[in-house]
């Protein structure tokens, strides 16, 4: 990918930062749990500071320890899965109930952001309700950030979503991280689970999802269920196969 080193950090990798010739007044985090996160890398305007959120580690503590080396941001963006009130980050699921938990690394951040910072989070449904909007409420406090975030499917429009951020706390000065473009080459949602897969004739003990292999461009899924019964055959087991319909995606969208 045609990435400048001197605006990435990957600490999956230890990527070390180097000195920026130009100031960076804007940060991106990108969970690696988000499918197809190179497309979104690759998109992102070349002025922000891109980072990378170890999946296997606390994604709080990974932003708390980079924000800590950082000063006059003006927006701080996070990609990753979300679901009503909760954004997933690394191994932490932060969210309304656990708010406390965090809150000493939470105020740290207000040290890398100036007056007015906005706090932009891409994930799906995480301002979604009740808890979802005193979610964000909640961080804005903490933070000191003016935030914002979807409160609906967050991803490519095709499969109903948008990059929207509709629920907000003061005023968002900050532009959406990634072109009209660079939306629509993202063929993902930012949701905790995508799709449930269920056997149409599935019973049980069946031991449907032993088994699970997805096609390189993640549009067919194959499911195993081992002890399916089959006609007169018990135990024989089967084999599911699911397939996007791309065709009633569209027409539900009033696109075809």
């Amino acid at each position: 990918m045609n990435l400048p080193l001197n605006n990435f950090s990957n600490p999956e990798n230890n990527v070390e930062q180097k000195q920026l010739k130009t100031p960076i007044n804007s940060i991106a985090f990108i969970d690696t749990t988000v499918p197809d996160y190179q497309t979104l890398i690759a998109a992102i305007n070349p002025e922000f500071e891109i980072v990378l959120l170890d999946s296997t580690r606390d994604g709080v503590e990974q932003i708390s320890s980079i924000l800590a080396n950082r000063n006059k941001l003006t927006s701080v963006h996070i990609i990753s899965h979300g679901r009503d009130g909760a954004a997933q980050l690394g191994t932490a699921q932060l969210s309304l109930n656990n708010l406390d938990k965090y809150t000493n690394q939470l105020q740290q951040w207000k040290s890398a952001l100036t007056k007015g910072a906005d706090i932009l989070l891409y994930g799906c449904d995480i301002a979604a309700g009740d808890a979802g909007k005193a979610f964000v409420q909640r961080l804005g406090e903490i933070t000191q950030a003016d935030v914002a975030a979807s409160d609906d499917l967050t991803g490519n429009k095709l499969l109903g979503g948008d990059w929207e951020l509709e629920v907000q706390t003061g005023q968002i000065k900050a532009p959406l991280l990634l072109s009209q473009k660079a939306q629509e080459a993202f063929l993902a949602l930012l949701n905790t689970q995508q799709t449930k897969l269920i056997a149409s004739d599935g019973a049980g003990n069946d031991w449907f999802g032993n088994s699970v292999a997805i096609s390189s461009d993640g549009n067919t899924a194959l499911v195993g269920s081992r002890l399916d019964d089959t006609g007169s055959n018990s135990n024989q087991g089967s084999a599911y196969i699911f397939k996007l319909n791309v065709t009633a995606i569209l027409r539900s969208l009033g696109l075809d």
